[in-house]
């Protein structure tokens, strides 16, 4: 009897080859647990009679009535950008209509991730997290599958499943790319923010592989960073590798958007002279000139269904919660007129 009173979690977790937190989730009945291992671990459970004490098992089940979102980039850049910010809204409103808070949580610095992470866990302020998926890596993944803490991510990520909303980037570049060619152009140039972004690998091949089946060359660069200078040089590249560019899609707004035109401005190119889309779309595109035609993302459907599915995860009314992919559509506005030929 002495015995069993000393059997911790811990105990357990060693002896099933798991994870404390894989241990805690299969004694709460909670999901994310393969049927194997919640088995084995229950025949561990039911051989050593361990009973949770009372108190560790009324603490694991407490609720905070917060839900966090990580933005992964320092506050600085992510709240000075329009997604986010539309992204926030979207999510703190359906999170108050379910009477939850809303946390936000952005690294102290660019790319410090990790340590963001741990913070958040060992605070145990919320009861779900919103993780928009980026830039997070393996074992960012692992720290976080280690933990009680159901989360859903923004955007799928190649390197791992999980639970996840997002946009057909590829059916986004492809249809970009289709309008701009059924409109007259063949010389169209993709500028892209950073590679080892999967949503911005998806559209440059959507945008590649699109104009390859209709005949047609393409022209494509990438900034290495979202910064002026590495966005200067994919412009560059684009002008070089394209001498008779006729047609430029944009892959970012806001200051990604404006550093483009500006170096556009800088070679003497007037984005007047050529046909000119970007992605995504906002209200100020109605105010430059020309006004441009943009990719609309469902921003704030992302939001609004990204809480729902983790509030399914958080009740744990199934173990799956569904992963939703949404289209994006076209905003047409006067930047790319058609050309006759």
């Amino acid at each position: 009897m002495d015995r069993q009173k000393r059997i911790t979690i811990i105990e357990i977790a060693k002896m099933a080859k798991v994870s404390k937190a894989t241990v805690s989730k299969t004694l709460n009945n909670k999901p994310g647990v393969g049927d194997d291992t919640r088995e084995r671990i229950m025949e561990i459970v039911d051989q050593l009679d361990f009973q949770p004490d009372s108190a560790a098992r009324a603490l694991s089940n407490q609720k905070t009535s917060n839900i966090g979102l990580v933005i992964p980039h320092e506050a600085g850049r992510s709240l000075n950008n329009d997604y986010w910010s539309a992204m926030i809204s979207a999510i703190a409103d359906e999170a108050a209509a379910m009477e939850y808070n809303l946390m936000l949580f952005t690294p102290r610095e660019e790319g410090a991730l990790e340590n963001l992470y741990k913070s958040i866990i060992n605070s145990n302020k919320v009861d779900g997290l919103i993780i928009g998926s980026e830039i997070i890596d393996k074992d960012q993944m692992s720290l976080l599958d280690q933990t009680d803490i159901p989360f859903i991510l923004i955007g799928q990520n190649p390197d791992f499943k999980h639970h996840f909303v997002d946009i057909d980037n590829a059916y986004a570049g492809k249809s970009i790319t289709e309008y701009m060619i059924n409109r007259g152009y063949r010389n169209i140039a993709f500028i892209s923010g950073p590679e080892n972004y999967y949503y911005n690998r998806q559209r440059t091949i959507s945008f590649r592989e699109t104009m390859f089946n209709h005949g047609l060359h393409p022209c494509n660069a990438a900034a290495d960073e979202f910064n002026t200078q590495s966005i200067y040089s994919a412009v560059d590249k684009v002008l070089t590798d394209c001498p008779d560019l006729d047609g430029l899609f944009i892959g970012a707004g806001g200051n990604f958007l404006y550093d483009v035109l500006e170096r556009l401005e800088q070679k003497n190119i007037s984005a007047a002279s050529i046909g000119v889309t970007v992605f995504d779309d906002y209200r100020y595109l109605n105010f430059m000139e020309p006004k441009l035609t943009a990719i609309r993302q469902p921003t704030s459907l992302l939001g609004r269904e990204a809480v729902k599915s983790l509030f399914r995860l958080i009740s744990s009314e199934n173990n799956s919660s569904k992963n939703n992919i949404f289209k994006t559509t076209i905003t047409e506005r006067s930047s790319c007129p058609v050309i006759q030929r």
